[in-house]
């Protein structure tokens, strides 16, 4: 049932429905279905049709970029493939990495990459990067405000953190300490 809707749906677009156009046209039950059994991305490409281009996607190439940064300064990285999860990259199997992505843009008089935080974060570290410069910003959960994030060309009082790994490494560095410290107590 849900692939014939589906198809229906591809027939007059071309495309995979997205989630926001199957809600605004009354088809939130098959939203909520595709969601539930896979998600859009698993069924676009079971029924091997092409999906648009999604903010879903911006994140995901966003954490593939953070991944491989990481990766080629020597730490080992589990992506994490869920969605909706508290954070997207654990670095070591123990620092908790959630990342955000942007482009450069304009709205009205306010310039800048634009982050929408939307929650306390539950990850230890987030990972602000620029998908249009390559550049990454790495903020400790305690001190990013819980909704959004605008950081100008010169960084602004953010330009501490831009390109710093060396807050990776320290954060790293305490989660191991404390998971030490967790081992020898339940020994």
């Amino acid at each position: 049932m849900i692939a014939d809707r589906i198809m229906e749906n591809y027939r007059n677009t071309g495309l995979m429905p997205t989630n926001q156009y199957l809600r605004s046209t009354g088809q939130g039950d098959l939203a909520n279905q595709i969601s539930k059994k896979g998600g859009f991305f698993k069924w676009a490409d079971r029924l091997g049709i092409t999906r648009a281009p999604s903010d879903s996607d911006t994140g995901w190439n966003g954490e593939k970029r953070v991944q491989t940064i990481l990766e080629s300064a020597g730490f080992q990285v589990e992506r994490s493939i869920a969605v909706k999860w508290p954070f997207d990259l654990l670095v070591n199997k123990v620092l908790r990495i959630d990342v955000k992505s942007a482009n450069f843009a304009v709205y009205g008089a306010c310039k800048g990459w634009f982050y929408r935080i939307g929650k306390a974060p539950q990850a230890d570290l987030m990972a602000l990067h620029q998908l249009d410069t390559g550049e990454t910003y790495w903020i400790p959960w305690h001190i990013i405000p819980h909704s959004n994030v605008t950081i100008s060309k010169d960084g602004g009082k953010w330009a501490p953190y831009k390109e710093a790994l060396w807050i990776v490494q320290s954060m790293l560095e305490t989660r191991q300490a404390e998971a030490e410290k967790l081992s020898l107590l339940s020994q």
